[in-house]
């Protein structure tokens, strides 16, 4: 179906993804970084986190400039890289003319045979685009609940967030 939509015209505006194992992601987070990705006119941009304990998470590398270069997955990481403390939360934004180009050109040449959207990185810096990565104030936002023991941690504030209206709001189009 998403597939569909991204071949019928227009394709023009902002393509969220996010998973929907993020009980905790606030509709006004969705919001800013939506936001933030049209301002930085990017074709792909990254809502990361920082976090002081980044085991497991992929990095965002940037250059000296401050541009995103990659999203290394701490297994693949360098020692250097896997001192980063900046993370791939795994929602992003994209161009959504960007989005229907790219699609067809990610392949699965990779260990697990998968295709990765994450791999459209690459490919809009390869075109010359700008890929950007907006940093969530509050990281908690992006833990998933992927499991019972997780789903018990983010319990509580999932209770919390729920009980305000702020935690409540939805991202408008």
């Amino acid at each position: 179906m998403a597939l569909e939509a991204l071949d019928s015209p227009p394709r023009e505006g902002t393509v969220l993804v996010a998973a929907g194992d993020t009980p905790l992601l606030a509709g006004e987070t969705l919001q800013a970084f939506a936001e933030f990705h049209r301002a930085a006119g990017a074709a792909v941009s990254i809502l990361s986190g920082i976090v002081a304990d980044p085991h497991g998470y992929g990095r965002i590398v940037r250059d000296a400039s401050g541009a995103v270069e990659a999203i290394v997955e701490e297994k693949e990481a360098s020692d250097e890289q896997r001192a980063i403390t900046e993370i791939n939360s795994g929602i992003l934004a994209f161009d959504a003319a960007f989005l229907a180009d790219a699609v067809g050109r990610i392949g699965n040449d990779n260990a697990k045979g998968e295709y990765y959207l994450t791999d459209a990185i690459g490919l809009a810096r390869g075109d010359g685009l700008t890929v950007a990565a907006h940093p969530v104030e509050d990281a908690l936002q992006t833990e998933g609940a992927n499991d019972r023991a997780q789903a018990r941690r983010a319990r509580p504030r999932v209770s919390t967030a729920a009980s305000s209206p702020a935690g409540c709001a939805r991202a408008s189009p």
